[in-house]
């Protein structure tokens, strides 16, 4: 029955051998009699050939492709218009799978219970903090939230159990399955309002938050995050976005605890420094508008007098020399990332 529950939309844009690898996981997988939607981007690389190809193989797979390359984050929006199926699942197209062990990922989709199905808590780069499934684990709550077979159901919300780790995880669209319903006419416009932020799926989580969306977290891992080969952003491009991002979010103490979001630590004041470092360190050259924009939003989401505070610091941060930035990042900064 799961094939009648949920559709798969893959967005792509010339990158065909990450597609055909992608889809050869899938062909795989005990999902391969679902409606399988690919929206191709305009790509101009084999694309074609490769849709060409698992069209044959997969019994209910449809390609879209765009008159225009509309860019990445607009294309998550329109597998989201597109979406016609119970629950939908987003995925990129370089991203590995494990699906040996998701049984109870099918069932919580054939129950129709969740209106959010986490697949991956994502990489968490501090080893000292504890991803998703360790945080639900501790509350033996079966890895349902909200749901109607979770003791607490009714007194616990979901910030309180995995805290910053559920930002982090639906930062990641690939990771969350979604009743397609849930995202709404108001979510969507507020998507496209805040592509230029880079996360056009913000306003849904929020939704989520605000609404206390009933969620379950698989057992495992299933999807597992690739870098993405082609990404040109920096951290500091990546901070302030988010940052503008959570400027959607109405109830300040549900702020702090987004923009407490980011990856390698659990200090805000540690992270936009770490940010600042690993910018200037990376030879861009738009740090100094990027730093501007830093100590804008700071302001927003800190207030006048702790963003004034932090604003100094980020300052005194921003004139390090840059050779001094990169043995910082090269003594520091690179050992989180290979954790």
């Amino acid at each position: 029955m799961i094939e009648k529950k949920i559709e798969i939309i893959i967005i792509t844009f010339n990158r065909d051998k990450y597609l055909d690898d992608t889809l050869k996981q899938l062909l795989n997988s005990p999902f391969s009699k679902c409606k399988f939607t690919i929206i191709n981007n305009h790509s101009t690389d084999n694309t074609y050939n490769v849709c060409n190809k698992y069209e044959k193989l997969f019994p209910n797979f449809n390609v879209i492709t765009n008159k225009l390359n509309i860019g990445g984050n607009a294309n998550i929006l329109r597998a989201v218009e597109t979406s016609q199926s119970l629950y939908t699942w987003i995925l990129a197209d370089n991203d590995n799978f494990d699906f040996s062990n998701c049984e109870d990922l099918i069932n919580a989709i054939n129950s129709e219970e969740f209106d959010i199905i986490l697949t991956c808590s994502i990489g968490v780069f501090n080893p000292n903090r504890k991803t998703i499934s360790e945080k639900l684990k501790e509350y033996d709550i079966n890895y349902g939230i909200n749901s109607k077979n979770c003791l607490k159901t009714n007194t616990m919300h979901i910030l309180d159990v995995v805290e910053a780790e559920y930002f982090h995880a639906l930062s990641f669209i690939p990771a969350t399955i979604f009743k397609t319903e849930k995202w709404d006419s108001e979510c969507l416009i507020e998507g496209y309002d805040n592509i230029p932020n880079m996360y056009p799926h913000f306003p849904f989580i929020v939704k989520s938050l605000e609404e206390n969306f009933s969620v379950y977290k698989t057992k495992d891992e299933i999807i597992h995050g690739m870098e993405n080969p082609n990404s040109t952003y920096t951290s500091l491009k990546w901070l302030n976005s988010w940052l503008k991002s959570s400027l959607i979010i109405k109830d300040p103490k549900l702020r702090e605890r987004s923009i407490n979001k980011f990856y390698a630590t659990d200090s805000f004041l540690i992270m936009v420094i770490g940010c600042i470092i690993t910018g200037k360190s990376m030879d861009n050259t738009n740090f100094k508008n990027q730093i501007i924009t830093t100590l804008a939003l700071l302001k927003e989401v800190k207030g006048i007098i702790k963003g004034l505070g932090y604003g100094i610091i980020v300052i005194i941060i921003s004139m390090f020399p840059q050779k001094l930035c990169k043995k910082i990042f090269n003594k520091i900064g690179r050992k989180k990332l290979n954790k």
